[in-house]
């Protein structure tokens, strides 16, 4: 009897340990609150550029090339749902699609062949869907330049929840404020 509870106890163990997995960028979570996230990303070498409502902007090192990345997170709970990386800007199309051919092959090794690919012109996104999570690998021809995106599905959703609340949070306060002016005349 002991043996079976101890089999079971095993195996809600690992089950809360699996769904508790996120989408990571170098081996750090895409979630948590965004101040544990910065201190993770200096960790590895990212400093912090500008802080702005929302997001925030960091200079490090990707593959060796310098980028900024650009971290999302959660309107009210402060949650990271997401880290763009701009990369530098290149000097003609066909080096920014050299580059973009260069990334695809890098995730395609990793995570398998690409869910979703579109092409227009030198405008070109990839996306590689990967668990809890979608990673793009994509071309902004106005700027030749290359931006990857990490994002944690859940915790973008909370994103929108958070937006939604917020919303109603300011509908409810708005029509509190008419009420009140209502009430004074």
């Amino acid at each position: 009897m002991k043996k079976i509870n101890f089999f079971l106890l095993f195996v809600f163990t690992l089950s809360l340990n699996v769904s508790a997995q996120h989408l990571t960028f170098k081996d750090i979570p895409i979630d948590g609150h965004i101040d544990n996230f910065i201190v993770k990303m200096q960790k590895i070498g990212f400093k912090t550029k500008e802080r702005y409502k929302e997001r925030v902007i960091m200079t490090g090192r990707f593959t060796e090339e310098k980028c900024d990345a650009v971290i999302w997170y959660t309107s009210k709970t402060k949650t990271v749902f997401g880290i763009e990386l701009y990369l530098p800007r290149q000097i003609d199309g066909k080096t920014v699609m050299a580059q973009h051919e260069k990334y695809v092959d890098i995730y395609t090794e990793k995570y398998g062949k690409p869910k979703k690919k579109s092409l227009l012109g030198l405008s070109q996104r990839t996306q590689f869907k990967v668990t809890d999570g979608i990673i793009e690998v994509n071309i902004y021809p106005e700027n030749l330049n290359l931006i990857i995106r990490y994002i944690n599905i859940k915790n973008e959703y909370l994103q929108k929840d958070e937006l939604n609340i917020i919303k109603e949070e300011k509908k409810i306060k708005e029509q509190n404020s008419y009420q009140r002016k209502k009430n004074d005349i």
